[in-house]
């Protein structure tokens, strides 16, 4: 059997600010389910323990240091209008990418360690990756709300015999999208813990971060799910996506998620 994994990636927020993120996956080590929460995360022995609905998700899970139970209904998704990996779908990567929802709502109920949770005017974000493995050195950076998604992934690619830095940006409103990508000719300016800044002809994005250590999650390495990396979902963030001097989205986020596991640029 040759290496794979493929995964699927739903954040979720409440009204009082509390967020979680599900990262179920599959491999070829097997089945994997992890949760991670802004003070830490959890990996699942019971697999089984999130259910999809056609609607939503429902996690039921007591297990060591952790009791959960959600129900939680998804409004309307609004995906991008194309695949995100563009031409570079057409060939065989090391990791590919989709996103499922820029942005929705998210209504239900959550009881945390007993603590409860409403989502009655929640958001969420909905995202994928499949392949063999997460590249060596990458960054990745989502700020998402009721009506706004950004979303920001730049790695080290290997294409055959060369490595080149890939990008993918996308900006999407409940009226409008923009993707700052590689095969757009989008530049990455800077990429660093504290600041990113992207641009492509007039438009602009800048991130800038008050990024912290996150917490460990298991990412794949060659199909298996053994590579521990850093994600905290609670990253104060200020966003500003521009076209000349005209600000097309300003937003200040205290609960953008932020994987940073490369070298700042």
């Amino acid at each position: 059997m040759k290496p794979f994994f493929g995964g699927r990636y739903d954040k979720c927020v409440a009204d009082d600010g509390f967020s979680f993120a599900v990262i179920e996956s599959d491999a070829t080590s097997g089945k994997e389910l992890q949760l991670i929460f802004t003070d830490g995360a959890h990996f699942l022995k019971d697999v089984n323990a999130l259910k999809r609905t056609e609607q939503g998700l429902e996690i039921h899970a007591e297990e060591d240091g952790l009791s959960i139970h959600a129900s939680l209904v998804f409004g309307p998704l609004h995906p991008l209008s194309k695949p995100v990996m563009g031409p570079f779908r057409h060939f065989k990567m090391q990791c590919n990418h989709a996103i499922y929802s820029m942005f929705h709502t998210v209504k239900g109920t959550c009881l945390v360690n007993g603590v409860p949770h409403e989502f009655k005017d929640g958001y969420g974000y909905a995202e994928g990756d499949y392949g063999t493995s997460f590249p060596a050195g990458y960054a990745w950076f989502n700020s998402s709300g009721k009506d706004y998604g950004v979303t920001f992934a730049y790695a080290t690619i290997p294409f055959g015999i060369i490595r080149f830095h890939g990008l993918l940006a996308f900006i999407k409103t409940e009226h409008a999208e923009w993707r700052l990508t590689t095969y757009t000719f989008a530049r990455v300016l800077s990429c660093t813990k504290n600041r990113i800044v992207v641009k492509k002809g007039k438009y602009r994005l800048e991130i800038t971060p008050s990024f912290q250590e996150g917490h460990d999650l298991k990412a794949p390495a060659e199909g298996n799910m053994s590579r521990l990396i850093k994600e905290n979902l609670a990253v104060p963030s200020h966003i500003v996506f521009t076209k000349g001097k005209e600000v097309i989205l300003e937003k200040d986020d205290p609960l953008s998620s932020m994987e940073f596991m490369m070298e700042e640029k």
